[in-house]
């Protein structure tokens, strides 16, 4: 049961902090060099899908919202409702209801809009003189956001 919970938090933890830290890197730096990059920024995403990005980060996600259920589940004594009645179940509760909406509303949400962007994207005549003829990667984040936030509120 030792391990088991070592193990549990690790991928915890450690998943969230590259969950997080990875989208707050893309919003606070990548994104805004990609939009001054304009047309350069192109092959940069395509090293990115190349890479997988798109492929961990959803898996990485996935796998910190089951270790935060499976803990929740051993120090809860197995959903035991006392538990949540103390204010370290209702905030382990509530955060981890925050983070499992924010998996699926990147998965079914954001990830497809952010998808058929990218073909609509690919699907526009190119204009050499132009770096706005397919929209710049800032404003695809803001729609990609912005469409999860205005469908939970």
């Amino acid at each position: 049961m030792l391990a088991e919970l070592l193990v549990l938090r690790v991928i915890h933890v450690v998943g969230g902090i590259f969950w997080v830290g990875s989208h707050l890197f893309n919003a606070f730096f990548l994104f805004p060099a990609l939009e001054r990059a304009g047309p350069a920024a192109g092959p940069i995403m395509g090293m990115f899908a190349q890479r997988r990005l798109f492929v961990v980060l959803p898996t990485v996600a996935l796998l910190t919202v089951l270790s935060g259920v499976r803990l929740l589940w051993i120090t809860s004594g197995d959903f035991a409702a006392v538990y949540f009645d103390t204010t370290r179940g209702l905030t382990f509760s509530v955060s981890g209801g925050a983070a499992i909406l924010a998996f699926l509303l990147g998965i079914f949400v954001a990830r497809p809009t952010a998808m058929r962007m990218g073909a609509i994207r690919q699907s526009l005549p190119r204009h050499p003189t132009s770096r706005h003829v397919h929209g710049s990667p800032r404003s695809w984040t803001r729609c990609s956001v912005a469409t999860p936030c205005s469908l939970a509120s």
